[in-house]
Parts: structure tokens; sequence; C-alpha cells
């Protein structure tokens, strides 16, 4: 289990710091805009048994999550326990102290156990610790009054460059791991095989996305690690493990209409599905006896039935849709 106390100073008194943070309306303006928090049942305020329930952003996909007050002494100390959630175990204690000349201490503790182990937690308390650097920051906006609200300091970004220079190494070794290809060992084949599978179809995804973007005049921000769509679609303890590259779309930059975002969108998938197959047809021509080649075709087929079938419901084929939807 890992585990997190961030503390913050606060100019108020200790009794109007508690009502803020007990009172679930104000969950969405205390937390980043990119978690998209909202209410989806809750009391006015909270107290002991109560249960709230949000829904929100996690690593760029939505999630329900419910928590528990097990914990309450007012204005002292609010205690929740998630009893819904991708997390194995999750718990937050707040601690609010007097200080003197109208001062709060407000301490937060968040305990978590991800079902994915001890490095998936380390990863997460350190994406938690930037949410609450940018709650406390709210929080002190919201009791000064001041208007300009702090920007949130994303968590596991990378350039344009350095992810596009990534994704170019990652499609060469998966291209170099072709060539290897057979060696007449089938346990080795096959491990290869896979290794130039995925490469081929993690790191053009995104590569496609960027480069046709710049072609239709989509604009993008940055590369980001997040989650893949098809968390939908997976177990409450799998939730977290499917680790994607994504890119932040910068649309006050961009120029392009439905059409040339539906063209970015359908340009992933389409490098996901046809990369990998081009791969598994090559290496059919030279050896179509071998191993590695049956089951590189055989996977990037399934790749293909699976992307077709689940993309036009939640992916990029769905985004490209709508964004056509919207020309004119």
């Amino acid at each position: 289990m890992a585990r997190l106390a961030v503390k913050t100073r606060i100019e108020a008194e200790q009794e109007r710091v508690f009502n803020i943070i007990t009172t679930p309306d104000n969950m969405a303006k205390l937390y980043p805009p990119e978690m998209r928090v909202k209410v989806i049942d809750a009391p006015s305020t909270l107290y002991l048994g109560a249960d709230i329930e949000l829904k929100l952003h996690i690593l760029h996909q939505p999630f329900r999550v419910k928590f528990r007050v097990i914990g309450y002494e007012r204005p002292n100390k609010i205690e929740l326990v998630a009893i819904d959630s991708p997390f194995k175990k999750w718990s937050h204690t707040h601690i609010l102290s007097h200080e003197n000349h109208g001062f709060t201490t407000l301490e937060d503790i968040i305990e978590i156990q991800s079902f994915q182990g001890p490095l998936f937690d380390s990863l997460a308390i350190r994406m938690i610790g930037r949410v609450f650097d940018y709650r406390n920051a709210v929080l002190r906006s919201l009791i000064t009054g001041e208007a300009r609200l702090p920007e949130f300091g994303y968590v596991f970004t990378m350039s344009l460059l350095s992810g596009s220079i990534l994704s170019a190494i990652g499609i060469a070794v998966g291209l170099w791991l072709l060539a290897l290809l057979p060696t007449n060992i089938p346990v080795i084949d096959l491990i290869i095989s896979f290794g130039v599978f995925f490469l081929l179809w993690f790191f053009t995804h995104d590569l496609a996305h960027l480069l046709v973007g710049l072609l239709t005049g989509v604009r993008f921000k940055f590369y980001y690690v997040g989650l893949s769509n098809i968390v939908v679609i997976l177990p409450r303890r799998a939730k977290l493990l499917p680790i994607v590259l994504g890119l932040r779309i910068d649309r006050d930059s961009s120029a392009a209409g439905g059409l040339g975002y539906a063209m970015m969108y359908l340009a992933g998938p389409l490098a996901s599905m046809l990369a990998p197959l081009s791969a598994a047809l090559l290496m059919m021509i030279r050896n179509p006896e071998s191993v590695a080649s049956l089951f590189l075709f055989t996977v990037s087929l399934a790749n293909i039935v699976f992307t077709l079938v689940f993309s036009p419901r939640v992916g990029c084929i769905r985004k490209a849709v709508r964004a056509v939807g919207r020309v004119g």
C-alpha cells in the first residue's frame, strides 16, 4: 500500500474550511477540470455513514467511484473510503487544525493499493499528489476570492518531439524484430512475433494521428500516458492495466473542420490495424509455413475484428463519425 500526506496552510477559520471540503457540490470546483468531476449522488453535506457517488476521469478515461464517510469529527477530521473504484483499497483522511491569526492547517492523508502492485501504486501516488496540489491552490483561491485559477500540472507527459521519436524507435524495433524471423525455434518465434505485433500496433496509432492531423489542420499540445478506451469492457481489477500513449489536442490552435478531425481520428485505428497485418503478410510471403507467420497473421486478424467491433462504440472510429456529423 502506498501513502501520501499533503499539508497546506489556509488563511481562513477552521469551520469555513471544513464546510467547503465537506460540501459535495464543491467537488467540481476543487478538482482539475481535466478530471471532469461530477456528483452523481450525495447528500448536501457529508456526515458519518454518508455515501457519495462521483463520475470522474482517471488518466483520461471515465470512471464511476463511490465513497463512504467512516470517520467524522466536526470540524477537525473526516475520513472516506472507496467502496467502489478501480483501486483495491482507497482511503482519504482530512485533518484540520486551528492556527493563530485566523489560519487553518489542512492535511490530506491518502492511502491506496491497486490490483497492479507496488510499482503502479507509486505512479498513482505521484499523480494524486499533483491533483491535491491543484486542489489546495483552488481552495485558497475560493477563500481569497481570486478569479484566476491555477493550471493543473499534467503527469506523465512528453513533448511532441520526444513522443514522436519514441514512437519512431518503437516502430523501428518492431521492424528489426520482424527481420529476425524466423529463427526456426518455435518458442522464440512466438515471442518475437508477439513483440512485432505489439510494437507496430502500439506505436503507429498516435504517430498516425499526429501526421494526419498536421496535414488536416489539427494541432496538438503534447503526448501523455493514459488509459485505453477498452477500460469500459474490462473488470474492475483490470481497468487500470491498458496503458497507452495519447495526444492532447490543441483546439484553440487547430484550423481543421469536422472532416479534418474525422480523418485524424480514423488514421489511428487504421494504422494500428494495417501495420501489424502488413508485417504478417510480408512474413507469410517470406516463409508461409513458419509458426511466426501463422501466429502474427492470426493475431493481426483478431486485432482487426476487435477494432472494427469496439472502436465504433467507444474508440477513435466513433470520434471520427461524430466529427463528420459536425461538418457544416
